[in-house]
Order: C-alpha cells, then sequence, then structure tokens
C-alpha cells in the first residue's frame, strides 16, 4: 500500500503523534484515516493504562475569584514533566476546560476528559476542581494566590 506524506500530515494535524505511529496506522487500516484515527487512540489508552501510576508534579493552577470575593474556582491540571506543563497545548487545554468551569458549563471533575490529551501528550494528566464559598458571613471573603510559574 502506498501511503501519501499528506495522509500521514492530515493525520497527524489531527491527532498530534509521531510520524511512524500515523504511517503505521494508515497501513494498517489501509489508507483510511478514520479507521487509523481510532487504531491511534487504542494505541493510546494501551499507553494511558501503562501510565496509571505515574506521579504527576508538574502542572497548572488557574484561579477565578467573584467580583463580591465570596466565592472562588481553582483548577490544578497535573502531568509528569514541566516540558509538558509548558507546552501551549496543555496550557490551551486548561484555559479552555476552566473558561467552561467558570460560566458553570463544566461542575465537577467528572466532566473534564483529558484522555485524548493524555494519549497525544504521552503523560498521565489529572485533574482537581475546586469551588470554594463563603455563606452567611459579612465580615469574610476569599482571596487567591497563585505563585509565579502556576
Amino acid at each position: 500500500m502506498n501511503i501519501s506524506a499528506k495522509d500521514v500530515m492530515s493525520l497527524r494535524k489531527k491527532t498530534g503523534i509521531s510520524m511512524m505511529s500515523y504511517k503505521n496506522a494508515l497501513i494498517e487500516a489501509n489508507g483510511d484515516l478514520d479507521k487509523s484515527i481510532l487504531i491511534l487512540c487504542k494505541i493510546g489508552k494501551i499507553k494511558a493504562q501503562g501510565r496509571e501510576y505515574k506521579e504527576t508534579k508538574e502542572g497548572i493552577i488557574l484561579t477565578h475569584l467573584s467580583e463580591n470575593r465570596k466565592f472562588a474556582f481553582l483548577l490544578k491540571v497535573n502531568c509528569e514533566t514541566d516540558f509538558v506543563a509548558r507546552t501551549d497545548e496543555f496550557i490551551d487545554f486548561c484555559k479552555n476546560i476552566f473558561s467552561q468551569i467558570v460560566i458553570g458549563k463544566i461542575k465537577n471533575d467528572d466532566e473534564i476528559n483529558c484522555k485524548e490529551l493524555s494519549a497525544k501528550l504521552g503523560e498521565k494528566i489529572s485533574v482537581n476542581f475546586f469551588r470554594v464559598e463563603i455563606v452567611d458571613d459579612p465580615n469574610k471573603f476569599i482571596q487567591t494566590y497563585v505563585h509565579t510559574g502556576n
């Protein structure tokens, strides 16, 4: 089977996995892009399962404080290495998820799916989302602080 560079690049743009993995998936799928993506997803899930016991000590923390300072959202997304934590893809994922939390589209950790990103970046990713609220005390308020570098 002849796989064109154009097909490989098209698949790479959709999934972000290495060129040889794309080519092998395209060959296995007889050139069918959709089937090759499914093959790559299965491979990614297998790789992700092998990472379930890895530690996630790097990452990013995002906070949002209400104007009245009575409630705040905190999102902590961890990965295995600082290299991944600094990538635009990881940061954009975190910001996108957080914007959905702030507007109320996401209400808890279970609604956040990071499996695709984990498979694409090749690292375990863990997510924790918190909502903090002060009820019935006009003399108390919330303040947030995130250390430089998140």
